[in-house]
Parts: C-alpha cells; structure tokens; sequence
C-alpha cells in the first residue's frame, strides 16, 4: 500500500514555527508584566516606608530641613509610582496583544492538525478498502481456473 503523505506539511511547519515563535514573544511579554508588577511593588514599599519614616520624624522636634527633604522625597516617589504605574499598564496592554496573536497561531496550528487527521483517517479508510478488494479478490482468482475446466469439460 501506499504511505501516507500530507500535501499540507510544508505549511505545517511555516505555522509550528509562527506559533512557536509568537509563544516566546508571549512568554517575554509575561515576563516584562511581572517585572513591571515587582517595579510597582517596590516603589509602593517605598513610599510606605517613606511614610511611616515621616511620622516618625514629625513625632520628635520639628526640623524643617528634614520636613523638606521628606516632602521632597515624597514626591518623588509619588512621581515614580506613577510611571511605573503607566509601565504596568502598558505592559499589559502589550501581553493582551501578545496573548492574542498567540492564540491565532495557535487556532491556525491546530486547523492544520485537524486537516492531517482527516486526511490520515481518509487514507486509513481507503487502506482498508484496497486490502478488503484484495481479500475478496482472492477466493474468486482461486476458482476461475476450476471454473474454467468445469465449462471445458
């Protein structure tokens, strides 16, 4: 019998490989949103400790200079849990766009699967067939030279 071949397969592999490939853009997109996540965890620390440290020093005598300075810093990281908040929120944005063109290779990945096994099931199909043709052949070959000298006869 023949072996199977699937017309498909060079285009199975260009999309395996699309998919691959966009799965490990997927996975540094991750990456980058939880690095972002830590960013912003960090400097939420931060301004908790810088806070706490604040009323700690207002709780003594008032020196202005370092009133000042807390404020200041205080702003400052104010400033920066903003942009890694904007950070986070890009980040996201791109692991959404990411998880997308994941997933659509992937979809296009297992339509080809889906079209190899049909394809498979059909050669199996017509496998079976042929070898159900050879069978049935077989007893009928058999008998035509009995038949033959019987009519000859």
């Amino acid at each position: 019998m023949k072996k199977f071949r699937f017309a498909l397969s060079s285009v199975a592999v260009v999309r395996e490989v699309r998919e691959a490939l966009r799965r490990e853009v997927f996975a540094g997109a991750v990456r980058e949103t939880t690095a972002a996540e830590r960013a912003l965890e960090k400097v939420i620390a931060e301004r908790a400790a810088l806070a706490a440290a604040l009323a700690a020093s207002r709780a003594g005598t008032f020196r202005p200079a370092v009133q000042t300075a807390g404020l200041a810093a205080q702003q400052r990281v104010a400033q920066q849990e903003v942009e890694a908040t904007t950070v986070l929120q890009r980040a996201r944005q791109v692991l959404e766009q990411r998880r997308t063109e994941w997933l659509a290779a992937r979809r296009d990945v297992r339509l080809i699967d889906q079209l190899k096994a049909k394809a498979k099931e059909r050669h199996r199909i017509e496998v079976a067939r042929a070898e159900q043709r050879e069978l049935d052949d077989r007893p009928s070959a058999a008998l035509l030279p009995v038949e033959e000298t019987i009519s000859a006869s």
